[in-house]
């Protein structure tokens, strides 16, 4: 069984078809009441397709994005979101820095992108962006609630969702099986079914679910503050989601 980063480096436009069931605008506009009043220079993480990037773009701040997919890359500057010279290839936390890389106002690592790194990744990942930021720049995670994530692994209803990709009709249960939550490692086999008309295609995403009691020793540890976010606009922008805040 293939794993989903296969998908996402090759098959950029399947994969944001499955994935970009978000109020994008809502997301940007409710992150930037908590960043600094002088914000201007962001950096989207994980960046995929740009969604959040374009919407902060609108907003006229200047975004620059980071992914490892060259596909990612091509998609999001055939969409308009990012030109070639704002998108940087790299495999985050370890990617070699441009030089142009600092002076930072705002980091983005949302969509529970996290779940990419282990703690050690993790940890890089907020020192590059400490040595990246002007005084004041915050770090916004998006992470799972773990109340949802132990509640959901017990009792989990599978939910297939549905749209399209030109004219082919695409559906995906992510996960399609009750998966097996490791309460030790805090990790899970997420098994995922995609269909494209008749074909279906079925891969496995492996996922680290981190604890905002994680990140915040994490932040604790590098010498930074924190913060997490449950007021009512948080809430309706990121249902189910906690969103961090680490101040740099």
């Amino acid at each position: 069984m293939k794993n989903i980063n296969s998908l996402y480096l090759q098959n950029a436009d399947l994969y944001n078809a499955i994935s970009n069931d978000r109020d994008f605008r809502l997301q940007a506009e409710t992150l930037i009441k908590t960043t600094s009043s002088n914000c201007k220079r962001m950096v989207e993480l994980f960046s995929g397709q740009g969604m959040h990037g374009l919407e902060l773009r609108k907003m006229g701040f200047d975004c620059v994005a980071v992914d490892s997919s060259l596909d990612m890359k091509r998609s999001a500057i055939d969409a308009g979101n990012y030109d070639d010279n704002s998108y940087i290839i790299g495999t985050l936390p370890f990617f070699q820095v441009p030089q142009n890389f600092s002076n930072f106002d705002a980091f983005f690592l949302l969509r529970y992108s996290c779940g990419y790194l282990n703690i050690l990744e993790f940890n890089e990942l907020i020192l590059q962006c400490k040595s990246a930021a002007n005084k004041g720049a915050s770090l916004f995670i998006e992470s799972h609630s773990m109340d949802t994530i132990y509640q959901g692994f017990q009792n989990l209803s599978i939910v297939t969702r549905t749209t399209s990709l030109g004219n082919d009709d695409v559906s995906c249960s992510w996960p399609s099986e009750q998966p097996v939550f490791d309460p030790y490692s805090h990790t899970a086999n997420l098994k995922v079914s995609i269909r494209v008309n008749n074909d279906i295609i079925n891969y496995i995403s492996r996922e680290n679910f981190h604890s905002f009691e994680l990140i915040q020793f994490l932040a604790i540890k590098n010498g930074l503050k924190i913060t997490h976010h449950s007021s009512p606009d948080y809430s309706k922008a990121f249902p189910g989601s906690i969103i961090s805040q680490i101040f740099f």
